[in-house]
């Protein structure tokens, strides 16, 4: 049977959770500054919305040689109660590979995040306090014939004192390392379709409140140019 994922659902979940549960190569980095709260401010770009709650990568041009690796950033700006998130990034997989990604967990929900991808209850820790909980199968590669996928959702937990502070502000939620694999061009794009995995079926992008309810979002993508030099 395959179980249809979606972080609204998931947020759900963890309400009630909480309701009922004590409280406890040559590498290429995008420029980042610091904001007042202690998180990094988004690279400015234009293609970036300064109003309205966006995803969006940063920065949104890459030119590369062939064999080189880069690093590019998922970026949630000027969102408002955000309980969780849940992004699918797509790129040619024949043009680059992506190698490394790692999340941010935002310090309002405590931190402190557990992977549940190919666990089980029994592989948590009973002496730890997990205030964020994170769920996909993150990177592939080889999702089909063309395309590479990345797939990670992340929302609240139901333990500690970060389940009650939603972000609110600008943060880098997913930093990606990729190698250029051939020389060409490829977008980085936001997919809102269901996502297949042997793991489970899990809905497209996503960004959400603790109501649980989505969040309105517009997002921008990002290219990549590999050159042959």
């Amino acid at each position: 049977m395959i179980i249809k994922m979606a972080i609204l659902g998931i947020i759900g979940l963890v309400v009630i959770a909480f309701a009922l549960s004590p409280s406890p190569g040559d590498v290429l980095h995008p420029a980042q500054s610091m904001t007042t709260s202690g998180h990094a401010a988004a690279q400015s770009d234009p293609a970036v919305d300064p109003i309205f709650t966006s995803l969006a990568v940063v920065p949104a041009e890459v030119a590369v040689n062939l064999s080189q690796t880069f690093t590019v950033e998922v970026w949630i700006n000027n969102v408002t109660g955000m309980a969780g998130w849940q992004i699918e990034l797509v790129w040619n997989r024949d043009i680059i590979k992506c190698v490394e990604a790692q999340v941010d967990t935002p310090s309002e929900w405590g931190g402190a995040a557990f992977d549940w991808f190919n666990k089980t209850a029994a592989d948590v820790d009973p002496k730890a306090v997990y205030t964020a909980w994170q769920f996909g199968p993150g990177i592939d590669n080889n999702y089909d014939a063309t395309c590479g996928v990345y797939f990670k959702a992340e929302c609240m937990g139901p333990h500690g004192s970060g389940y009650n502070n939603p972000f609110n502000g600008s943060l880098a939620i997913v930093t990606l390392t990729f190698q250029a694999l051939r020389a060409g061009s490829t977008s980085l794009y936001f997919s809102k379709d269901d996502y297949n995995s042997i793991g489970g079926y899990y809905e497209g992008m996503t960004v959400a409140n603790s109501n649980p309810s989505p969040i309105a979002i517009t997002d921008h993508t990002g290219s990549v140019d590999v050159r042959n030099p």
